[in-house]
């Protein structure tokens, strides 16, 4: 039997020309937020990029507007961290400030359970933002929205994390712009290569994970 390539997105993204997600109001909202090459805000986008997957319309610019303290509060944190970074620690405190997801849990491990834990979690319709590092120690923030798994004659086996990477160019037609590579070595997958759309291909170390889960409830920053 030849192999079936075959790709699982968290449901409310649609592909296209512009990648969107469908809001609890039926509409949709642009997902993808592009990085500039002078910042070091790729945490502070993966969070906007995560919450735009689930269907929210939160902005950066709403969050600037907003009446409620923890939105602000996110727009202030997310000034501090533009240009230095954010660690794991400053994802889950801004995530829990953007007020938007219905869970913010911080997954631990070694990057072998950090991949089981993430496409159990993308199974179950949450997003996930990945820490690695490249070999220069070189730190970065993705974000996880699919996995891509292959048929062989042994069965289904996950072959790479599907990723939104604000670093890179705009997904076009499908959800995703980069990918994390999986190698089964042993009874466990491992994450080998990332290698985006923009041609960046380079050997990582996973370090750290954050899932995200859609709320019940979309609600609009007010």
């Amino acid at each position: 039997m030849s192999d079936i390539l075959r790709h699982e997105f968290v449901g409310s993204l649609v592909p296209g020309a512009t990648l969107r997600a469908v809001r609890a109001n039926g509409g949709t909202s642009r997902v993808f937020y592009g990085q500039g090459e002078l910042d070091g805000a790729c945490g502070i986008y993966c969070l906007l990029t995560a919450a735009r997957a689930h269907g929210s319309s939160v902005s950066f610019e709403k969050c600037r507007r907003a009446r409620d303290s923890e939105r602000r509060s996110f727009y202030e944190a997310s000034r501090e961290h533009f240009f230095d970074g954010t660690t794991l620690s400053d994802l889950v405190r801004l995530a829990t400030q953007l007020n938007v997801f219905g869970s913010v849990q911080r997954i631990s491990g070694t990057p072998r359970i950090l991949i089981e834990r993430t496409i159990k979690a993308l199974e179950k319709g949450s997003v996930v933002a990945l820490a690695f590092k490249n070999r220069r120690g070189e730190a970065h923030w993705t974000l996880a929205v699919g996995v891509e798994h292959r048929r062989l004659n042994a069965g289904d086996q996950p072959t790479a994390i599907l990723c939104i990477d604000s670093g890179q160019v705009s997904p076009t037609l499908t959800p995703h712009n980069a990918r994390i590579e999986l190698a089964l070595r042993g009874q466990f997958l491992r994450p080998t290569d990332y290698v985006a759309d923009g041609g960046v291909n380079r050997r990582i170390h996973l370090y750290g994970a954050v899932k995200l889960a859609a709320s019940s409830e979309t609600k609009p920053v007010v």
